[in-house]
Parts: C-alpha cells; structure tokens; sequence
C-alpha cells in the first residue's frame, strides 16, 4: 500500500478567481510599470476630486486681503493669488471641476460619435456619405477654434463649455467606430448571425459595437488630457 498522501486539491471557486478576466489584467497591469503608476496617479486624481473639499486647508473662494500674493509658507504652501486666496485649495477643488468638465464631455461626445460611426459603417450608402462629408467639415475647423464658436454663440458658462467639447469630439470618435465598423461586418460571425435571422440592432449591439471597445477606450484616454486643456484655455 502506497505510502503517498493526495495533495490537497483547489477549491473550484479559487480556481475561478485566479483565471477570470479581472485577476489576469491585474497580472498584465502590474507588470507594465508605466501603467502602474499611470493607474495610482489617476486614481489619486480620482481621490482629490472627491474629497477635495475635506482635503483643502482653506475655502478656495474666501479672499484674504492681509496675505495678497504671498510666498509659500508653512500657512499657505503654494502661495496666495491676487485676492488672498490660498492657491493649493483652489488647485484641489479645481481638480473636481476640470475631470468632470473633461469626463462630461468625453462621454457625451463619445456616446453620439460612436452611434454616427456605428450607423454610418454598418448601413453605407447615403447615410455614410452624409455623417461623413459632416464629420469632414467639422475636422476643416481646428478643435479650439471651433469650441471657442460654439462658446461665442451659446454664451459663457461651464454648461457651454462641456457642450461645446462635446460637440468637437463628435466627428473624431464618428471616423474611429466607422473603421471599426466597415471591418467587422465583414467578418464571419456577423455573416453567421445575419444568415440566422438576427436583427440589424442586435448585429451592432451584440458584434459591431464590441469590436471597436478597445479603439474607443484607447482613444477616450487620450482625448480626456487635450479636452481639459480646451476647457482651461476656453475658461481663461
């Protein structure tokens, strides 16, 4: 009789854990340094917009005419500004401001874009021609410029703001998804589910509209730094 004892065996549930698809980008994400501290500093962003009104030492909106442009000191870190006001509390608060300027207006221009893509590259024909010679005259106006018209003619304010880089962020994620889209329903799977009945809607929602997720995401992040420069350069 064999003296060898059975190793314990792995819990199912462990097992399931250890390979779902959120335990194996944590691995791939640690090993990308860059990323890494990308993701920390991002989240920390996250973290002073949230709690930034606890975090602020002082109200950002309070005006202290005794320490007008002071220096920084141990009372006021980074200095005061014309009115008194301590300079490292309105850059806390302002950090809620500008992500969610910069978030707003991604989302809604990305929503919109990626429907007039989604359109345009699965029906073709005149609806492509149209979203697409649209999308040209827009990308015939610089981004600011643009926004600083839009802006011109709705009137100042933080609404106008966001709406207006909303608006120029349309025909940029449009022409992204369009690709996307002329690929993808060429290919096999979509062939399949339009031989099997599947509606239009349910092509793009369930096939289309995935492929061009990693497109999308890549692009967000890099179009969110370029509109929360916009919106300081439109609120200057």
């Amino acid at each position: 009789m064999s003296n060898v004892q059975a190793e314990p065996s792995t819990p199912i549930h462990i097992k399931r854990l250890a390979y779902s698809p959120m335990m194996q980008f944590w691995k791939q994400w640690r090993k990308q340094k860059s990323a890494f501290i990308a993701g920390i500093f991002i989240m920390l962003l996250v973290v002073i917009a949230v709690f930034a009104p606890q975090i602020a030492p002082y109200d950002p909106y309070a005006p202290d005419y005794g320490n007008v442009l002071s220096g920084p000191s141990t009372d006021h870190w980074a200095g005061t500004d014309e009115y008194g006001r301590d300079i490292l509390s309105r850059l806390l608060v302002g950090t809620r401001i500008s992500l969610a300027v910069g978030l707003i207006s991604i989302v809604a221009g990305g929503v919109l874009g990626t429907l007039l893509g989604l359109i345009s590259g699965y029906f073709g024909g005149k609806l492509d021609r149209l979203i697409m010679r649209g999308s040209d005259i827009m990308f015939a106006f610089p981004d600011i410029l643009l926004a600083i018209a839009i802006v011109a003619i709705l009137g100042p304010g933080l609404t106008n703001v966001v709406i207006a880089l909303s608006v120029f962020s349309v025909p940029s994620f449009a022409r992204l998804v369009r690709g996307s889209a002329l690929e993808a329903k060429q290919a096999e799977f979509v062939e399949a589910a339009r031989s099997m009945g599947a509606s239009n809607t349910r092509i793009i929602v369930k096939h289309i509209l995935p492929s061009s997720i990693g497109g999308l995401l890549v692009y967000c992040s890099m179009r969110m730094g370029n509109a929360i420069l916009a919106a300081a350069t439109l609120s200057s």
